[in-house]
């Protein structure tokens, strides 16, 4: 073993290797730095981050999608596993969740997670739901503020996690977090989760269209950050490596050995960075007279979040975004137009709703022959908001479990685009996580065991494959969403109402 006793000849434990790009890379213990432990301590392979100060092998992604009007209980938690009860690992996905089988190994399902800063209802739900904070007062006269005037009080977690990724990644795209929103147009506070800050919506891209202008207006390879970013990568390992091999020569053999491993190491890392992802193209721009007008593509809802999924993979593969919530439609009063008939539940546009039956009322405000929200009430009704307030009904109980399953199949889809899009070794899937959920738990309005379903580990840094039921007493939905900044590196130790914070969701963070 040779140990360097010189102190002339020691470097420092702070030494960094420099490249001429500007590449500043720390060396592992050595015994040149006059470290003992360096003799005995385990050799860590070089992260990436530390080999692209401010960047990683692949970028971590988040996409929140939200369904409107709650789910079925006894449809969504998972059922009892081959040993009996639904246990952490021993579970069965339930009927709403069955297009996931295929992932189960990367879903986490949670039971007993409550929004507490609410008594329930659509619009205060939507504008706690990200946020972690009651909007239900005025800040500054704390009056209770009528439903039309709630917002949320604080910026919501998906934008608070697009603005730790450009505090701490120089490689960040421009469009780092974005709002979707489909058949949705309106400012109102019930139809927005995302928040930049307090009572500030972010914009929303209600359709498809804008979606695309926002994104690929630019072609891909015209200016495609994601290339620039790997050959940057690229070309710091180069001008690292050639440091390397000036210090080889100062070193004792153990201190030789134990850098070619590093070196090893970040030859690994470079092969993997020139694997590039296969599918990062320009897709073509959707069809503005089909997409534009939110009213008129009803019957079109499949083919419109279809290709609203179809570009937020595309987005992720050429890294022109990072952070994604997609509201698939709106919470509350939908109006009569909006009905299911790819499910055989009434017609394609049924503003008279024709298919109420017997079993139904006119609303009080609403005069003869007038087009207005919910007018069709009872368990007859095709209309989503409307049949929610039925599920003790069998007829609107079996609808929902059509409808429900179905919105949570095109989430499905969504992850397997995404498990098929290659990224290094991987898939673009490997280094997201993918969160879905509701403004509310169920059409009572109730908020209390809420619906969250999480697909993906942010790159190793959520554990899968798991059902994780916290009890009756439960714990609050702001720990799952400081769990969730927690998983993209940030170490906040509170998000939104501090009363209402009890740490990141435990068994949640790897």
């Amino acid at each position: 073993m040779h140990f360097v006793r010189d102190r002339k000849k020691l470097i420092s434990r702070r030494h960094f290797l420099r490249g001429a790009s500007g590449a500043v890379i720390a060396l592992p213990l050595l015994d040149i730095m006059g470290c003992e432990s360096a003799r005995t301590g385990d050799l860590v392979a070089p992260r990436a981050a530390a080999l692209d100060p401010g960047g990683e092998l692949n970028p971590r992604r988040l996409c929140i999608v939200v369904q409107p009007n709650g789910t079925l209980r006894d449809e969504w938690f998972p059922r009892a596993g081959a040993a009996g009860a639904a246990t952490e690992t021993d579970f069965t996905l339930n009927h709403i969740m069955g297009g996931l089988e295929r992932h189960r190994s990367r879903v986490t399902v949670l039971k007993g997670v409550h929004n507490r800063l609410v008594w329930g209802g659509h619009f205060h739900g939507t504008a706690s739901l990200l946020t972690g904070t009651d909007p239900t007062f005025d800040p500054d006269t704390g009056a209770e503020l009528p439903e039309s005037q709630v917002r949320g009080l604080s910026i919501s977690v998906d934008q608070a996690i697009a603005r730790h990724i450009v505090a701490t990644d120089r490689t960040a795209p421009a469009d780092l977090a974005l709002a979707l929103g489909t058949m949705n147009q309106t400012g109102s506070g019930i139809h927005d989760v995302s928040y930049t800050g307090p009572r500030t919506q972010a914009t929303k891209l209600w359709n498809p269209v804008l979606l695309w202008e926002r994104l690929f207006s630019t072609p891909v390879g015209d200016d495609d950050g994601s290339e620039r970013r790997r050959r940057r990568r690229a070309s710091i390992l180069d001008d690292v490596r050639d440091d390397y091999v000036r210090l080889q020569p100062k070193l004792g053999r153990t201190d030789r050995e134990r850098l070619e491993q590093h070196v090893d190491a970040i030859r690994e890392i470079e092969r993997r960075l020139s694997v590039t992802t296969r599918e990062c193209s320009t897709p073509l721009r959707p069809n503005a007279e089909v997409f534009g007008d939110f009213w008129q593509f009803n019957h079109r809802l499949p083919e419109a979040l279809d290709l609203t999924y179809e570009l937020i993979r595309l987005a992720f593969a050429c890294d022109r975004t990072r952070v994604v919530t997609l509201l698939m439609r709106m919470e509350g009063q939908s109006g009569g137009e909006i009905t299911f008939p790819w499910l055989g539940i009434g017609k394609a546009s049924d503003p008279d709703n024709a298919n109420c039956g017997t079993e139904w009322t006119r609303r009080p405000d609403c005069e003869p022959n007038a087009v207005c929200n919910d007018r069709c009430q009872g368990p007859e009704s095709t209309e989503h908001h409307a049949l929610s307030h039925y599920e003790h009904h069998p007829g609107a109980y079996e609808k929902l479990k059509r409808i429900n399953r179905w919105y949570c199949d095109q989430f499905a889809g969504f992850a397997d685009a995404l498990a098929r899009t290659t990224e290094g070794t991987g898939s673009v899937l490997d280094s997201s996580v993918l969160m879905y959920t509701s403004g509310i738990a169920r059409g009572d309005h109730s908020v209390d065991d809420m619906p969250f379903l999480l697909v993906g580990s942010a790159g190793g840094r959520l554990r899968t494959g798991r059902f994780l039921d916290y009890g009756r007493s439960g714990r609050s939905h702001n720990d799952l969403l400081l769990a969730l900044l927690h998983a993209f590196g940030a170490t906040d130790a509170t998000f939104g109402a501090p009363a209402h914070n009890g740490g990141p969701l435990p068994g949640l963070l790897a």
